[in-house]
C-alpha cells in the first residue's frame, strides 16, 4: 500500500492517470512493483521527525524487504520490493 499511496500523492499518476500493480511469484521471492506515470524526482527512504505524519513509506519498504529499486522509463516510473516466499 505505500507504493500505491506514492504513485498517488508523488507523482503525475495522481493527477488523473493511472498506475499498476504488478506481483510475481518467484521461487524463494515475492516480487511486487507499481508502475506509475513517474515524477521529476527518484524516490528515496527519508527519515522523518518522529511528529511527522508523512514521508515514511519507503522507509518502512525498505526495512522490510529483502531489496527494492526502481526503473525510469520514457512514460513513466516502476518501484519494486521483494519479500521472502513462505515456504510449506
Amino acid at each position: 500500500s505505500e507504493l500505491a499511496t506514492n504513485a498517488v500523492r508523488h507523482t503525475a499518476s495522481g493527477q488523473g492517470r493511472t498506475f499498476e500493480v504488478i506481483i510475481w511469484q518467484c521461487p524463494t521471492t515475492v516480487r511486487v512493483a507499481v508502475a506509475d506515470a513517474g515524477s521529476p524526482s527518484i524516490p528515496v527512504p527519508l527519515s522523518p521527525g518522529l511528529l511527522t505524519s508523512s514521508g515514511r513509506g519507503l522507509a518502512l519498504v525498505d526495512a522490510l524487504a529483502c531489496r527494492w529499486g526502481q526503473h525510469t522509463a520514457p512514460h513513466g516510473r516502476t518501484v519494486w520490493f521483494e519479500l521472502p516466499r513462505a515456504v510449506g
